[in-house]
């Protein structure tokens, strides 16, 4: 007798408890995520409008055998796939891709509101990965102890676009020699063309630059604070742009002059760098005394997005060692075109891909990763002498 295959709905309020167990099945007491943990962190999410949560419940008994959601930023036109899972004792072939498959169908669809999804799948096992490529998921970098299980974690971004959006990017006629590598990456292993051919060439180390004079930051954590002080002054320069990101931490000189937001995560020991105000130009050579001081507070991975046309940005993270990891393109609307987006990041840390299992599709950001690190941190005399 052919057993039915599971029903697959939207999860309710009463379903916290069993999803609880199902994250513990598959995660283990590891998990720090607050999604599968907190029980109103998840009810919260359940009940949220702009969160599509699903699970696949067994005929009869009804019980959570999988999970997973969709979180849709409206303004941004952008979702994230978080929270998959199948229970290990209830493992059917493509449960989890046909979940998938239905919520990027609803939001990327004719009908759909959305213009892009992005997933982050780990690297400790090649399942979620490949799970990802198999629903038309793009791989676009991987970001190097992004995160936090039993050890640090490597994480690879996948995208997926609706149809027509890839054709209508707006890139940069020249790329800068720091990111450069990166888009040749992604023209490997996604097919995502970003500039005119050119030369290859890796880029010497950035030149030193000289410390500014120590300066002591205040850190305010007053997480509702510091929200409504960014929204207003987000509200006046209206460029920020880093979905599913909300400071809870500001950094400010002892005496001001300008104001650094953080989204700073403390049972991940991770940190987005959201903004810096008034302009993080004006700030540059200090980003090396800001990392300091969220790493002082808990951050050992720490990350900022930018725009791929803003090339002085992207050089003055360079410089301050931040390796550009992961593109994102045609992550923003602007007019009737999309921009494309990096995300540059700092693990200081040790990095040890030996015990990763990565889909041979995300080798060439691994390549990339490994060149680029050795020239930003390893100075050679030859690259002294190129310098």
């Amino acid at each position: 007798m052919t057993t039915p295959a599971p029903l697959i709905t939207r999860a309710t309020a009463h379903d916290v408890a069993e999803l609880r167990q199902l994250y513990f099945a598959v995660y283990g007491s590891d998990y720090r995520i607050k999604l599968g943990t907190c029980p109103q962190t998840m009810a919260d999410t359940i009940a949220d409008p702009a969160v599509t949560w699903l699970v696949a419940r067994l005929h009869g008994s009804g019980q959570v055998i999988a999970s997973a959601l969709l979180r849709r930023d409206p303004a941004a036109r952008i979702g994230r796939l978080e929270g998959v899972a199948v229970h290990p004792d209830h493992r059917v072939a493509g449960l989890a891709a046909g979940m998938l498959e239905r919520l990027c169908a609803e939001a990327l669809g004719p009908a759909g509101e959305l213009d892009s999804v992005y997933a982050a799948a780990r690297t400790a096992t090649r399942g979620p990965q490949r799970m990802l490529l198999r629903t038309g998921f793009r791989p676009m970098g991987v970001l190097p102890n992004a995160t936090l299980f039993r050890r640090r974690e490597h994480i690879a971004l996948m995208v997926r676009h609706r149809d027509g959006v890839l054709a209508r990017r707006a890139v940069p006629p020249r790329l800068s020699p720091e990111v450069r590598p990166l888009a040749q990456a992604a023209e490997r292993a996604a097919g995502i063309g970003v500039s005119p051919a050119v030369p290859t060439a890796i880029p010497a180390p950035p030149p030193a630059r000289p410390r500014e004079r120590q300066v002591e930051f205040e850190r305010i954590e007053a997480a509702d604070f510091v929200r409504r002080r960014h929204q207003e002054l987000q509200g006046a320069r209206g460029n920020v742009f880093y979905p599913f990101h909300q400071p809870n931490t500001m950094l400010t000189p002892v005496g001001g002059g300008f104001e650094v937001y953080a989204a700073l995560d403390p049972s991940l020991l991770t940190c987005a760098l959201v903004d810096i105000t008034p302009d993080v130009l004006l700030t540059a050579s200090l980003l090396e005394q800001i990392v300091e001081s969220v790493e002082a507070a808990g951050a050992r991975y720490v990350e900022a997005l930018l725009p791929l046309r803003d090339q002085d940005a992207l050089r003055a993270f360079h410089a301050q060692g931040f390796v550009p990891s992961a593109l994102y393109p045609a992550m923003r609307r602007v007019g009737d075109s999309f921009e494309d987006y990096v995300v540059v990041s700092r693990a200081p840390h040790h990095l040890d891909f030996r015990t990763a299992d990565i889909d041979p599709s995300l080798r060439p950001y691994i390549e990339h990763y490994c060149t680029a690190w050795t020239s930003t941190y390893l100075t050679t005399t030859d690259s002294k002498e190129s310098a």
